[in-house]
């Protein structure tokens, strides 16, 4: 049994998700590994073939913490980590994180899933100017987190399309609709237990969310 989740909201509206990278999600990551594959192969005797695989191994991981690292800046928690594909795909993502239940703004949607690709592909681009003896390295990390980056990539060219009032609370996005009043979000849900349909309700103003008492529990014996 699945659990099963829903919301609703009091000022505030749903904003449907477009995938505007539907067609080429599946292709672009291929297409931006040749690049990587390319360099390696050209560059190959300018590093070693173990550090090679190390990069390949580890960088999935690190990527993930990357986005675990800025919602912990953010002042969020992360529900749950999956640093390894859990199942074998050639497309398609495997590794992800979860955040907490909470808001991002527009912008910090946006650094959310752009985050990975500022600190292992941009970065290490820079760094390879002035690290002449690192080049080749910092040059195939970049290169290889790129290709790792698309799906993130497209998920931020997605965003901007977000309002600029927008809120993402992770499962969905809304805006808001007065913005002198809390936007209230009612959730429900279904544990694995089947004890009952559970009711939480939450506040959002000025910034910050904030969980109140429960208003109700439906028991299963309805």
């Amino acid at each position: 049994f699945y659990p099963r989740l829903s919301y609703s909201f009091e000022n505030a509206k749903n904003v449907p998700f477009v995938d505007r990278c539907k067609k080429i999600r599946k292709s672009m990551p291929w297409i931006l590994a040749i690049p990587a594959s390319v360099f390696y192969l050209l560059f190959r005797g300018q590093f070693s073939f173990v550090f090679f695989i190390l990069t390949f191994l580890f960088l999935l991981p690190v990527h993930e913490l990357c986005h675990a690292l800025f919602c912990w800046l953010c002042g969020r928690k992360v529900a749950r980590i999956c640093f390894f594909p859990y199942k074998f795909r050639l497309t398609g993502v495997g590794a992800y994180v979860k955040p907490a239940f909470g808001v991002f703004s527009k912008y910090q949607t946006i650094l959310l899933f752009a985050f990975p690709f500022l600190l292992l592909t941009v970065l290490p681009a820079i760094l390879a100017v002035f690290i002449p003896t690192w080049r080749e390295e910092l040059l195939l990390l970049s290169l290889i987190n790129l290709a790792g980056s698309t799906w993130d990539m497209m998920n931020v060219y997605n965003m901007f399309f977000l309002p600029k009032n927008g809120l993402y609370f992770g499962d969905f996005a809304v805006t808001v609709t007065d913005e002198t009043k809390p936007v209230i979000i009612h959730k429900l849900y279904v544990t694995n237990d089947m004890d009952g349909i559970h009711h939480k309700r939450f506040t959002y103003e000025n910034g910050k969310i904030t969980e109140n008492d429960s208003v109700y529990d439906i028991p299963d014996t309805i």
